[in-house]
């Protein structure tokens, strides 16, 4: 048999043989990965679990009754083996008043905070608020933890409204500055204000009389009218507090944060030898 003869030969045996050798291809690198192996990825370590287990991360406070005040109140466990330290609550509005008698929790100690919403600093209908609770073991600053903290309630309509919710003046000399603040009652019996304390001396608030309020303030339901006067303020911002006492037992004492703003302290560095100023006989 000639050479030309056996090379048709071997191809049809080749081409034969094609589908057993597909068909076993599968198997083959099966047992080829078996010899090799993998090479195992190093085991990771499980996430430490956090040391403080809230029962409710999100309080529902739902419609409530005309009221100056309304708390949201947060309970947790120490599940660590060490103190722990609720060291910040960062809250989505600064209308949010944090409340909590302390900061410091035994192993497998209960705990709780409160956060309180003033209802008549704000607008009536549905509100929604976080908070951000950070803490960690008591001596390792280092090491932090995170919890997120959610509450709503639904203010009703009929109540006791101040504007603005917070007096913010910017003050840049010391021109005096009057800004008003309107106190609202819509309930069938409005309360009355007796009285108004300002606790800082950057400013000077006064009781308007009844004979001073408009009368489109009297068809809104305004019931006081307060007159803030602002003179020269120091630089930098300033958190002050306005308060009101009434003759009403839910809205006794209303809150009105206060922040005033001085002028810019001067960031500029004097270039050069400091001159002394010339006396008047070189004149």
């Amino acid at each position: 048999m000639s050479s030309t003869d056996s090379k048709p030969q071997s191809i049809s045996r080749w081409r034969s043989l094609a589908p057993l050798c597909v068909s076993l291809l599968p198997a083959v690198l099966g047992f080829v990965f078996s010899l090799v192996g993998t090479r195992p990825s190093p085991a990771q370590p499980p996430a430490p679990k956090p040391p403080l287990a809230f029962r409710q991360y999100a309080v529902n406070l739902g419609r409530v009754e005309p009221r100056r005040d309304h708390f949201a109140f947060f309970h947790f466990t120490n599940h660590s083996n060490e103190e722990i330290e609720v060291r910040e609550l960062k809250t989505s509005c600064g209308c949010i008043s944090r409340h909590q008698e302390r900061s410091v929790f035994k192993p497998n100690e209960d705990g709780e905070f409160a956060l309180r919403i003033q209802s008549a600093n704000q607008e009536p209908g549905l509100k929604r608020y976080t908070c951000k609770a950070i803490y960690g073991p008591v001596g390792k600053p280092e090491v932090s933890y995170e919890a997120d903290l959610a509450f709503q309630v639904w203010l009703p309509e009929a109540s006791v409204i101040v504007r603005p919710r917070v007096l913010i003046v910017h003050q840049p000399n010391a021109n005096k500055t009057v800004r008003p603040i309107a106190i609202t009652d819509l309930r069938p019996k409005p309360m009355k204000v007796l009285e108004v304390h300002f606790d800082s001396p950057l400013a000077h608030v006064r009781l308007r009389d009844e004979g001073e309020l408009s009368e489109k303030d009297l068809e809104a339901g305004v019931v006081s009218m307060l007159e803030v006067t602002v003179g020269e303020v120091p630089p930098g911002r300033h958190e002050c507090e306005i308060r009101v006492r009434t003759d009403d037992p839910e809205f006794n004492v209303l809150r009105i944060p206060v922040r005033l703003h001085g002028p810019e302290e001067s960031t500029k560095k004097s270039i050069g030898p400091k001159r002394e100023p010339a006396d008047a006989s070189d004149s």
